[in-house]
């Protein structure tokens, strides 16, 4: 058995949720379709994220971890797809966020960052000046 058919066999059956902020590309398409045909995750797929019923719900949730927050720039945050994944992932509502197909490395850590933040066991290093 090979590194990742071990991984598959620890997560299948769990019903883990993963949401796709880039739900509209047809490659997440297939992969989401995939993942749950083998019974490895159940994906969530984000299409029109300014639309959710959630986003007020999400605009709050990103004010308590930023209290300085403006509302309005809250809120524009959480209907952005990648920031409303990470919102969606620190309110327990999905066990992880996958992303990358259409966003830059750096700006889906950047979303990743100032919605779910480090493990709290987690460090960060400065980088020398």
């Amino acid at each position: 058995m090979n590194v990742l058919e071990t991984c598959f066999e620890q997560i299948r059956g769990r019903a883990l949720r993963v949401v796709f902020p880039e739900g509209a590309d047809e490659r997440i398409v297939a992969a989401a379709r995939r993942l749950r045909d083998e019974g490895l995750a159940e994906p969530i797929l984000l299409e029109h994220p300014e639309s959710s019923a959630r986003l007020e719900a999400y605009a709050a949730l990103y004010r308590e971890g930023r209290p300085e927050a403006n509302p309005r720039v809250a809120t524009r945050l959480a209907a952005k797809a990648l920031f409303q994944a990470g919102l969606m992932v620190k309110a327990g509502e999905a066990e992880a966020m996958v992303a990358g197909v259409a966003h830059p490395t750096a700006r889906v850590i950047e979303a990743a960052m100032m919605t779910i933040g480090l493990a709290p066991e987690s460090r960060r290093r400065r980088a020398s000046s």
